[in-house]
């Protein structure tokens, strides 16, 4: 990290009477670099991560709408017993509900599971609306016949 001094950089004076943050952002700016602190947390979460067993494959799923319905996307990270990313995906979706793109990243992650010829999977997501629709062989019609095809594949 480089550091100058102030004067230097400013030369003529003409950030003098400008607030300190309009000082720090312009220098970042000379600098080419960019700093914006933090504001403390008010929370911590402990959180972890639990690997799959040997020989499967586990695909943290997700999907979401900037509104309900709106524009949505999904996506998947793969992970193996190792701890090994072995596959990223995620895809546009257009304008979906919530539950239709948490239910698409799940036919995501199948179909990527077959794609990939990965014999055991195991898809983790926080939609248990989703979860009960899949465990029940239904979902969003829209991609309900996809799931199908992969699923009879795994």
């Amino acid at each position: 990290m480089l550091i100058f001094p102030m004067k230097k950089l400013i030369g003529n004076d003409s950030l003098k009477g400008r607030s300190s943050l309009v000082q720090d952002l312009w220098v970042a700016a000379v600098i080419n670099t960019l700093y914006w602190p933090s504001r403390p947390t008010e929370c911590i979460k402990q959180v972890s991560w639990i690997p799959p067993d040997e020989y499967t494959v586990k695909a943290n799923t997700d999907g979401s709408s900037l509104g309900n319905p709106g524009n949505g996307s999904s996506g998947l990270v793969c992970r193996n017993s190792d701890n090994m990313v072995v596959g990223v995906l995620a895809m546009g979706l257009g304008v979906v509900t919530n539950y239709e793109a948490e239910c698409f990243a799940i036919v995501l992650a199948v179909e990527t599971a077959v794609r990939q010829r990965w014999l055991k999977i195991w898809i983790k997501l926080d939609s248990s609306v989703a979860v009960l629709a899949f465990n029940g062989n239904q979902g969003p019609w829209q991609w309900r016949q996809r799931w199908r095809r992969a699923y009879k594949q795994l």
